[in-house]
């Protein structure tokens, strides 16, 4: 099961003023190549508060201005025993021409987190998301997507890279022991100043994302 929540804060977007409109094309394409009819993409003004939400390859008339783009997709696994989830973002488009932006699901690198405290310890529950700021702090916009033991999760960040006040990347991982009755519990958490994930392989003495910084452990043991 796959829970993608956005949020967004600031003021009602002005309308453009004659000639500062351009035409921005959305193209999301899935982990087999081709064009994805069902990704569910969204433009975010990072100046003006608009946000737009798109499905599939689209084209948008916006006003002059910076944008983060973001894409979810979501593809069932083979065995049709889960899911898999990418999480795509460019956090960065300045829109003053007519422009295309590709996210595409085969730049993504997979999310895991192991213990190695714990080889046997599995993820309960995984999630991975950003912020996106406007420099002045008018404007934000937040998105987070959760992956459950049997999905799989796949992120990247593509094109140029935001300011670290303006963007920050956050995951969470709970991991637990395998069947329903688990003694222990090992949390950890992470975040990236002016960057989101593409794909994370963190693997340590209690769970935590071993090359990043900002690091939360916690861990709960039980009889």
């Amino acid at each position: 099961m796959w829970l993608d929540g956005v949020q967004t804060t600031g003021s009602k977007p002005a309308p453009p003023k004659d000639g500062q409109d351009f035409l921005l094309t959305l193209r999301q394409i899935g982990p087999d190549g081709t064009p994805s009819v069902s990704a569910a993409g969204t433009i975010f003004g990072v100046g003006n508060g608009l946000v737009e939400s798109i499905t599939g390859t689209a084209q948008v008339r916006l006003p002059q201005g910076e944008y983060a783009v973001s894409s979810s997709q979501i593809v069932d696994q083979p065995d049709g025993v889960g899911q898999d989830a990418y999480e795509l973002t460019q956090p960065v488009v300045e829109l003053t021409k007519d422009s295309t932006v590709v996210l595409d699901a085969r730049t993504a690198r997979q999310v895991t987190v192991r213990s190695s405290a714990r080889p046997e310890a599995r993820s309960r529950l995984l999630a991975v998301g950003h912020d996106r700021r406007s420099a002045d702090g008018a404007n934000s916009f937040s998105r987070v997507v959760m992956a459950e033991p049997a999905d799989r999760l796949f992120t990247a960040q593509q094109g140029p890279a935001a300011g670290p006040d303006e963007l920050t990347g956050h995951a969470v991982a709970y991991l637990i022991a395998p069947g329903t009755n688990t003694p222990y519990l090992y949390a950890t958490a992470d975040r990236r100043a002016g960057a989101f994930y593409t794909g994370c392989a963190a693997s340590s003495k209690i769970g935590t994302w071993g090359s990043s910084r900002g690091v939360s452990t916690r861990r709960r043991s039980g009889r």
